[in-house]
């Protein structure tokens, strides 16, 4: 009886499946993709009816419902070639490169032809040649389209890229990389953008085709002047490996809420080494020597220090059909007075991103997450503590928070460790040839532990706000935020321009 049972489902399953493909090669395409339903209903495991209904969704150019129906084929069988191949193609079709290849590869997909530069670059040939971690007679696997989009970003000459895939006769595809560079000398947009700021930014970059890049700042502003020159480039010819060497010079005027202003020199010297260990992992190691000053405070303490510094980054999530990425980082850093009582001291941070874009296509969308922390150990000097606030020579952002106060610094929270969240959402407004526009929301939540003064605070602070992002010919970006502390109820303009 059971085997009776089980030979009539398996006809009436059959007859479902004929019955589906006789009317689809007859056109009648709503029948057929009622057919095949009632198959799918009656054997929910069995990958021949989702794949029938994306080919049907297909003809009917409903995208999302295709990859909807091929995602449930490849889960009964992730390696049904028909099936990776056609999500691999829909994605390729949506200019989703990341996502074809994800299911192109568990197929052999695509073999490469050629691979050009288009047009070439100005770099040395053997620099150039090693940019690409894939070849002409290969296949383009993700991980390898990942680690050329990591050399070219940290080769720092170009100012935008794109990585094309062009489909060619029997299978086969050809590669175009289409580059384009950063001045060798700083424009004039790039010069006037530091100018409201009483600073000058010179660069020298891609000095004769080798990849090394010269990049310095002049400010003269009287309470916050700041010299520094930096010079990085790749090690033997090789964009994985890269050295970098800075010279930094500040004279400051701080004013943390006492009834004197007091003034921080400090000059910083120090050389570092670069690795890009494959598509996800990059790590760093240097050292530094540092010398600080501090007049009308006897109570900081100045002397020379020698310390070490190495760092790790890594993306641990890559879900290209979501487009969502998600990266994580480390920093040590241990130093010795060589001056003085010969403490030593250290710093900590850590570090989650995550970027994530919401449409199918294109980028007029996009939403960041950020999330550090800090902690320093031993006697750390003032000029190592943490400041939590908008300030042209910190990273560590409350929007709602100004860093400066009539042009000195110090008005921002201070403190020997610190927890940190960013949010914001971009939404392109308007395109021109000449500039973009975009604009969204903000939220940075932040708190300082360890206060350096009896005035910084030992909570939780909130700000919200707004922002303005405006790019300029494709080569800067001014931004422009407003940040409203929840707390107080004080508020910060600030604007910014980013290279």
């Amino acid at each position: 009886m059971i085997l009776l049972l089980l030979a009539g489902l398996s006809t009436g399953l059959v007859d479902d499946y004929e019955r589906g493909m006789a009317l689809a090669r007859g056109d009648q395409w709503d029948e057929a993709r009622a057919t095949f339903l009632e198959g799918q209903r009656k054997a929910p495991r069995d990958k021949r009816f989702p794949l029938e209904l994306a080919g049907i969704a297909y003809r009917d150019r409903d995208l999302p419902a295709a990859r909807r129906l091929l995602q449930q084929a490849l889960h009964l069988d992730p390696h049904d070639r028909y099936g990776n191949n056609f999500l691999g193609t829909l994605y390729f079709l949506e200019g989703n490169l990341d996502a074809a290849l994800r299911y192109w590869n568990a197929v052999g997909k695509p073999l490469l032809e050629d691979v050009r530069f288009d047009p070439p670059p100005r770099l040395d040939p053997a620099l150039l040649g090693r940019l690409p971690a894939f070849s002409a007679g290969g296949m383009l696997a993700a991980a390898d389209l990942q680690t050329t989009r990591a050399r070219l970003d940290a080769l720092g000459v170009f100012r935008r890229y794109r990585i094309e895939l062009i489909a060619k006769p029997e299978e086969r595809f050809g590669v175009a990389v289409t580059t384009v560079e950063r001045p060798r000398w700083n424009n004039l947009p790039a010069l006037l953008r530091g100018l409201p700021f009483q600073t000058g930014h010179f660069d020298l970059l891609n000095v004769r085709g080798s990849g090394v890049n010269w990049t310095s700042l002049l400010r003269w502003d009287a309470q916050k002047r700041r010299a520094a020159t930096t010079v990085e480039g790749p090690l033997r010819q090789d964009p994985a490996r890269r050295y970098a060497l800075w010279l930094d010079t500040r004279r400051e005027v701080w004013n943390t809420g006492e009834a004197e202003d007091f003034r921080l020199g400090k000059e910083e010297f120090g050389a570092e080494l670069r690795m890009l260990s494959g598509p996800r992992l990059e790590w760093r190691s240097g050292v530094q020597v540092a010398r600080r000053a501090f007049s009308n405070a006897p109570e900081l303490r100045p002397g020379t220090s020698l310390g070490y510094r190495t760092g790790v980054s890594y993306r641990w999530l890559t879900l290209p059909e979501r487009r969502l990425e998600a990266d994580s980082s480390a920093r040590w850093e241990v130093a010795r007075m060589l001056t003085g009582t010969r403490d030593v001291f250290s710093r900590t941070q850590a570090s989650v991103s995550a970027r994530w874009l919401p449409r199918a296509l294109g980028t007029d969308v996009a939403m960041t997450t950020r999330f550090r922390a800090g902690k320093t150990l031993g006697r750390t000097p003032f000029d190592e503590l943490f400041l939590l606030g908008i300030e042209r020579d910190n990273d560590l952002w409350l929007r709602g928070h100004a860093g400066t106060r009539h042009g000195k610094k110090g008005s921002a929270p201070l403190g020997r460790d610190y927890a940190l969240l960013n949010w914001e959402i971009d939404k392109e407004l308007f395109r021109h040839s000449l500039f973009t526009i975009l604009a969204g929301p903000l939220l940075d939540a932040g708190r300082p532990f360890g206060a350096a003064r009896p005035s910084d605070p030992e909570q939780w602070l909130w700000d919200a706000g707004a922002q303005l992002k405006v790019r300029v010919l494709g080569s800067w970006t001014a931004v422009l935020s407003y940040g409203r502390d929840l707390h107080s109820g004080r508020g910060a303009f600030y604007i910014s321009f980013l290279p």
